[in-house]
């Protein structure tokens, strides 16, 4: 593709890094240190933003690339269409910093000192763009880049609010909602000139993650009965901050306790989110966190029975001692009671949210090597890296002064790698046109195919839309009144159903876009709903704690099931019977059984964390359940026993699909990764973090050879299954 610069320059640009919702990413053949972002349609406001961040840069706060700023405009036959930016090497995602689990899976040698100094790093970016008068409007834990060293890169910057040097200003028009102040919740970002406060906010999101472990700050469990939708979300708009005394929400019960943080840190977080509610200035600004960050990694000290922790100076013991010890306590209960009833194969015990050592960067000299394993009977080959550490300690500031960006000493980067082969049996691959170009401004929340293979359908919190993959296109899109969160499509893929926060469930003819009814029934969010195999009734599960039944050729109500004590988060009819399995948060997964009109309730006994995911095998012999601790269970329907649990996801598991067949079991989960299981030995075949936050739908196609996944990073994405 030839393309020239502003200035006339020609560039050859080769070679495809990878694409979005928006535009696409590729090499820059004479220029090995940029990148082109070319738009697959560009815009004279797009251009008229660009020209004006190119003419009011931020300085770059240390010599490495902190900033991914524009740094020429790019033309084709005098059209605009994208624009030069630095390219970024050797860096991840924070989420796979901030995520202890995903920290050690990759080998990184961050412990929580590194974890301090890549917060104020963050501060000290956010500090230079702030300068300009710019505002990032879209700051999240998606378009920040973290090195070996804890050097913080800013990626996606043409879509931060940009002030001119004449003054005009050119808004962020997209944002995520667990990323947004209270005050901008529910409003257009496209209408809205932001404040910096309200970058504020989701700095201190980010600073919190990165020191509790990756928990989100309004990530809480509520003490009343009360349907609030996402917990996240109603906190964030109501100002409940779970760490600040409330009678109302609590913090997660498997989080890091609040109090081992440096104090001063535990203020400015309570500052932040609770009396910052109202009063948005009250918020730290980034020139605080810098002083509060730089004193808290002052105050760190080391444990004397483990060399690898570290911790806040107050503490009067070592709390991650503490943590690894209840941990251990609670999985060895835990363990006994499920090896009771649950055949595991054998594989190492692993634990639900437990804390990891974390080997440190500045204790020991790591020798440098590179070795290579090649098990044939695997069909893997296996790269180790270590790095080169150092003998002595970080170098610290003067006393009394705070630094901009700082390094840490250099190590290894980490592997990262998207997908991971264990068999040669089943792996997915990702073609050039595996990502659907859906609406970068909605989350994309449920996904399946119809009945030809060649279409899909998917739910988004504002309405439906139906895609045809063949020909790359958007066919029609479908509007509630009310905010969508759960869909089923019917075996012959002629009807959509989905379900409303409020109670509703909308019933759609596919393919004219005509509503066929409204059913009212449910007094609260309908989280889930099934079809049955022959099309002729419809199951939904709410936030109300019952179980429907609905005629859809008449809307009438046929049966309503209670005994749930909590929320019903997933309903599955059983193929070839008249049973429907429900998961629930109250940790039990029950089958209703009709019998001549009497009803017959069983209880699968073995389970012991919130149920968030249930489906069914097409023979209906076996259910899947997924829980809130990313564990899979197999369950057999004829005498409700477990047959198989399936660890390595290390977080919630949101779906869970069987391949036509039934030999295949996908799952998706908030540790945004993708696994296949092998359904008859429980074995993964399959696994890779392929979308950059939480994977909230899997489906395989009618013939088994395709699986879409969709996520919250607003992308759709197509895998071939070979």
């Amino acid at each position: 593709m030839h393309v020239q610069t502003s200035d006339a320059t020609k560039l050859l640009l080769a070679g495809e890094i990878g694409r979005g919702g928006e535009a696409r990413v590729l090499n820059v053949s004479e220029q090995a240190g940029q990148v082109a972002k070319i738009y697959y349609q560009s815009s004279p406001e797009r251009e008229l933003k660009l020209k004006a961040m190119l003419a009011n840069p931020p300085r770059q706060p240390h010599q490495h690339t902190a900033i991914a700023w524009p740094t020429d405009l790019l033309y084709q036959n005098d059209n605009f269409i994208g624009f030069l930016m630095p390219k970024v090497q050797g860096s991840e995602p924070v989420f796979n910093i901030y995520n202890p689990a995903r920290r050690q899976k990759q080998g990184s040698q961050f412990n929580r000192q590194a974890l301090h100094r890549i917060a104020h790093n963050l501060v000290t970016v956010v500090k230079a763009i702030h300068a300009k008068g710019h505002v990032i409007g879209d700051l999240n834990e998606s378009n920040i880049l973290v090195n070996s060293q804890a050097l913080v890169t800013l990626v996606d910057t043409d879509s931060f609010q940009v002030t001119a040097p004449s003054g005009q200003i050119h808004r962020c028009e997209v944002g995520k909602s667990e990323y947004t102040a209270p005050e901008m919740q529910g409003k257009s970002f496209k209408d809205t000139d932001q404040q910096q406060t309200q970058d504020y906010f989701s700095l201190a999101v980010l600073v919190f993650q990165l020191l509790m472990e990756g928990f989100h700050p309004f990530a809480g469990v509520l003490t009343s009965q009360v349907s609030v939708g996402r917990v996240d979300l109603y906190c964030i708009k109501q100002g409940l901050f779970p760490y600040k005394q409330s009678s109302l929400v609590k913090p997660p019960p498997n989080a890091p306790p609040f109090e081992t943080l440096d104090q001063n840190l535990q203020s400015a977080f309570i500052r932040c989110f609770a009396d910052g509610h109202h009063a948005p200035n009250k918020r730290p600004s980034t020139v605080e966190w810098q002083q509060l960050l730089h004193q808290a990694e002052q105050n760190l000290v080391t444990c004397s029975t483990n060399h690898q922790h570290v911790y806040a100076n107050h503490n009067q013991h070592c709390p991650w001692c503490e943590r690894q010890k209840k941990a251990a306590e609670k999985h060895t209960i835990r363990k006994r009671s499920v090896q009771r009833a649950i055949y595991r194969p054998a594989r190492p015990a692993q634990q639900a949210f437990a804390p990891m050592p974390e080997p440190s960067v500045w204790r020991g000299r790591i020798q440098l090597g590179l070795m290579l394993a090649l098990l044939p009977t695997m069909g893997v080959i296996f790269l180790m890296f270590t790095g080169a550490g150092s003998d002595s300690a970080v170098t610290p500031n003067n006393e009394g002064q705070v630094s901009e960006v700082v390094p840490l000493p250099q190590s290894t980067e980490a592997l990262s790698t998207t997908l991971i082969d264990n068999t040669t049996n089943a792996r997915l691959v990702s073609g050039t046109d595996s990502l659907i170009p859906i609406n970068q401004n909605l989350l994309t929340l449920d996904v399946a195919f119809l009945p030809d293979g060649q279409r899909v359908v998917g739910i988004s919190s504002a309405g439906a839309w139906l895609y045809d993959l063949a020909r790359k296109a958007k066919i029609n899109a479908l509007t509630p009144n009310g905010e969508v969160i759960s869909m089923a499509l019917s075996p012959d893929g002629l009807l959509l159903a989905a379900g409303i926060e409020g109670g509703d469930i909308w019933l759609w003819e596919l393919e004219t876009g005509q509503r066929r009814f409204i059913l009212n029934g449910h007094a609260d969010t309908v989280s889930s709903l099934s079809f049955s195999s022959d099309g002729q009734t419809l199951a939904s599960g709410s936030h109300d704690r019952t179980i429907k039944l609905w005629d859809i050729n008449d809307s009438s109500l046929i049966r309503t099931f209670s005994g749930h004590d909590q929320f019903v988060t997933s309903v599955v009819f059983i193929p070839g019977q008249t049973g429907v399995a429900s998961g629930s948060w109250d940790q039990t997964l029950r089958l209703w059984q009709t019998d001549k009109g009497l009803l017959n309730i069983e209880t699968f006994r073995g389970n012991e964390a919130w149920i968030t995911s249930v489906t069914a095998s097409p023979d209906g012999k076996i259910i899947a359940s997924g829980d809130i601790d990313g564990q899979i269970r197999l369950w057999r329907v004829a005498d409700r026993l477990p047959i198989q649990t399936l660890d390595g996801h290390t977080s919630t598991i949101k779906d869970l699909a069987f391949s036509p067949d039934g030999t295949l079991l996908a799952s998706g989960s908030d540790d945004h990764a993708v696994s296949l299981w092998q359904v008859s030995t429980g074995k993964r075949l399959t696994t890779g973090q392929v979308h950059n936050n939480s994977v909230t739908g899997v489906a395989f196609s009618p013939d088994g050879t395709k699986l879409i996944s969709s996520s919250m990073d607003r992308t759709v994405r197509v895998w071939q299954v070979k």
